[in-house]
């Protein structure tokens, strides 16, 4: 219900003005993925909701978890792009604790052991000392 309203706003704009939106705003703004050197030097807080319905959406949540260390990435279930407007009870649930957290100075900075390629960090086990 929540997707069918977004689409129906969006279906309002003028085909000029969508055109425009995706081919000189979308179209030219980097990716998110040619920006990771500089997204991993961020010391601000980040909050990142994504819909798990969202498949476009997941593995960009998943990169900049990855990427920034000071952000929390939270996948909502039975949702997908639009979560604040498919469950708003729990996104804006969400959101004040989010900003609950980051007022009180308890947003944590991603623990750097957490980054392990494998688990249990098997990668860095030197194969010839076995």
């Amino acid at each position: 219900e929540a997707w069918q309203e977004m689409v129906d706003q969006f279906a309002e704009h003028s085909v000029d003005g969508l055109v425009h939106t995706i081919l000189e705003v979308q179209g030219r703004r980097p990716a998110l993925h040619d920006l990771t050197e500089g997204l991993s030097g961020l010391r601000v807080p980040l909050f990142v909701v994504t819909g798990d319905g969202d498949e476009a959406c997941l593995s960009t949540g998943l990169l900049l978890k990855r990427t920034v260390p000071r952000c929390g990435w939270q996948v909502l279930p039975n949702t997908g792009h639009v979560p604040n407007l498919e469950d708003p009870s729990r996104f804006n649930d969400l959101v004040r604790q989010f900003v609950v957290c980051v007022e009180a100075g308890t947003w944590p900075e991603r623990d750097p052991r957490s980054r392990a390629v494998l688990q249990f960090d098997l990668d860095r086990i030197d194969a010839d000392a076995h």
